[in-house]
């Protein structure tokens, strides 16, 4: 069902704040590409801005991959269609946050944000790819 996080507007269960959601691969790996798949009924209670941060082995300290703003602007023409096969599939309503960034080697992957101002925060899925440049 995915993780949903404490906190947000109403404040369900504790304070709104900072919220993180880490994939740890247990081992180096490149990566250069996210989706996370956010469940929400109303795009205005997303999160807005947020970072994709990976963790530096050597230094053991997170290193911000790519900062985000103003992502509700660029999501928004997908909702239309996105009801549509929801409602027709008797799915939930998620809403993909892509984010493509210069590769990384790291041996984990965070999505970080703040959850005052919106909905708690729920996230279906967080997708990790490695896209090669092509020859």
């Amino acid at each position: 069902m995915g993780l949903a996080f404490t906190g947000g507007l109403y404040e369900y269960m504790d304070t709104c704040g900072w919220r993180q959601a880490t994939v740890d691969f247990g081992r180096v790996v490149d990566f250069n590409r996210v989706i996370i798949w956010l469940n929400s009924n109303d795009v205005r209670l997303l999160p807005d801005s947020f970072m994709i941060q990976h963790w530096d082995d050597q230094t053991m300290a997170w290193i911000t991959t790519k900062n985000v703003d103003n992502k509700r602007k660029q999501v928004e023409p997908l909702i239309p269609a996105i009801q549509k096969i929801c409602i027709r599939k008797n799915l939930a309503f998620v809403i993909p946050y892509e984010e493509t960034f210069p590769g990384v080697r790291s041996s984990k992957v965070r999505f970080i944000f703040n959850n005052c101002g919106i909905d708690h925060g729920w996230i279906n899925e967080f997708e990790v790819y490695y896209d090669k440049a092509p020859r």
